[in-house]
């Protein structure tokens, strides 16, 4: 019997760690356990069988259980204009380029939305800018039904503001005790509902969460597992317009990830946009339509000027930077055969050859980015960015054994990558190696402190790294 009770608590422990997104680990086990007990005691159901039978029924007693567990397990602590450079891309570039296009008006939504903090964040940027939202084209949407309560009352406390300019406050709030209201003219067409990414629907055209020009999801992807990422981004990018843009945060996915779309730099930041819909091809004479008369006069010859000679072959460097552009939009296919232009000239860069292996990775082709990282070896052996990129493959094909080595083999190289650590911590915490996790965690952020560029100013990074360092050293 005994044995039995404990199958249905661990079927337990996996139906709501899967439906709620909360990733496997010893800490969150503990989490769960402790959740299962305070429920058990709120509900009467100390049988892990009855409790199981309510949270897998269609009741209303069901349906509230799930969202007293919501409201327990997710976390979602968030302020005003939270990563400042994502705003800055958003007021300087985003927002009016989408304007422009889509006649002044624009659907965004905030998936994982927390207390509001986010999208309200966006409806302030609009008012300022004279386009304030209208007929519910800002939508939240949150697991926990308390956040969205929260959301929807819109008053915050001083911690809700923490970096943000007085004059925003006093432009947009109305105080009320030791709290800050927002006013009704930016709430205005602002709507927040309850939303599981990972069960529900979506698109879903009845909810309004299709047709999107603007979806914000940070701080949610990086807590599910791989598949559900996959699941989860394939159907964001189905809820955009074409020319929409998908915005995470930097740590939480990669572009391989993310069909449909192509990265942009905006500013300082990486996002994401899917492509407009290609202009249709003017359509060509058919093989027995004559062309008009004057375009079959002959042409008339004129001598060949010293400047129409054919412009001078690009150089080694310029089809480098070239191949690097067509990565960074998603042309995996023109980046290789740009680098492989670049590589017929200087072999000897072990760079270019770099890039043909992230060519060849994207998609798939992991024997011949192999191969590609070996060249680059043979030409600089000591090239720590080589060593992660085959560790990152060998991770892909389940040789974790092997990618831990080489990872440990680019952090010798180089102990500055803060990639190289996120990799080697990422194995780890999969693995459940708690107190290994947590060190090469500590070493990621390291290596991130002393740095001034995108990734390091990347407060999502630095906020997951430190509480997932607090987890596991509770959990080691």
């Amino acid at each position: 019997m005994a044995a039995v009770q404990s199958a249905r608590v661990a079927r337990l422990h996996d139906l709501i760690a899967t439906r709620l997104g909360v990733p496997k680990s010893p800490a969150n086990s503990q989490r769960i356990a402790r959740a299962l007990r305070e429920r058990a005691d709120a509900t009467g159901t100390r049988a892990a069988a009855d409790y199981l039978r309510l949270l897998t029924g269609t009741t209303d007693a069901g349906r509230r259980e799930w969202d007293a567990l919501a409201t327990m397990l997710t976390v979602g602590e968030s302020f005003f204009f939270r990563d400042s450079g994502i705003f800055e891309a958003l007021r300087s570039h985003v927002l009016p380029e989408l304007l422009d296009a889509r006649n002044g008006s624009v659907r965004v939504w905030s998936a994982g939305c927390s207390d509001g903090q986010e999208l309200y964040s966006v409806a302030m940027l609009l008012h300022e800018m004279g386009r304030p939202a209208a007929g519910g084209s800002l939508v939240g949407t949150d697991i926990n039904p308390t956040a969205i309560e929260a959301a929807r009352r819109a008053r915050y406390r001083a911690w809700s503001f923490r970096g943000v300019d007085e004059s925003i406050i006093g432009g947009h709030f109305l105080e009320r005790g030791d709290e800050f209201e927002l006013k009704e003219s930016v709430r205005r067409g602002v709507t927040f509902r309850r939303h599981n990414l990972i069960d529900d629907a979506y698109p879903d055209v009845a909810a309004g969460l299709d047709a999107m020009d603007i979806i914000l999801c940070r701080n949610v992807l990086i807590y599910f597992g791989q598949d559900t990422v996959k699941a989860v981004a394939r159907k964001l990018v189905e809820c955009l317009r074409p020319g929409g843009y998908l915005i995470v945060g930097n740590a939480e996915i990669h572009s391989r990830q993310l069909e449909g779309v192509v990265p942009r730099s905006v500013g300082n930041r990486v996002v994401y946009q899917r492509p407009a819909a290609l202009e249709p091809s003017r359509p060509r004479l058919a093989p027995t339509q004559r062309p008009p008369e004057s375009r079959v006069r002959a042409a008339k010859v004129v001598p060949r000027r010293l400047e129409d000679a054919p412009p001078p072959k690009p150089t080694a460097d310029a089809l480098r930077a070239e191949a690097q552009a067509a990565l960074d939009r998603g042309d995996s296919v023109g980046a290789e055969a740009i680098a492989r232009r670049a590589a017929a000239s200087n072999a000897q860069d072990a760079s270019i050859w770099l890039m043909v292996a992230h060519a060849y990775a994207d998609r798939g082709r992991h024997d011949s980015a192999r191969a590609a990282c070996e060249t680059a070896l043979q030409a600089d052996p000591f090239n720590g960015e080589a060593h992660l990129v085959l560790a990152k493959i060998a991770d892909e094909l389940g040789e974790t054994a092997e990618a831990k080595a080489l990872v440990k083999k680019a952090i010798y190289l180089d102990t500055g990558n803060a990639d190289a650590h996120l990799t080697l911590a990422s194995l780890y915490d999969r693995a459940g190696e708690a107190r290994h996790a947590a060190r090469a965690y500590r070493g990621a952020l390291r290596s991130l402190g002393g740095r001034d560029d995108a990734v390091a100013a990347d407060e999502d990074i630095k906020g997951f790294i430190l509480a997932r360092i607090e987890e596991l050293d509770a959990s080691a």
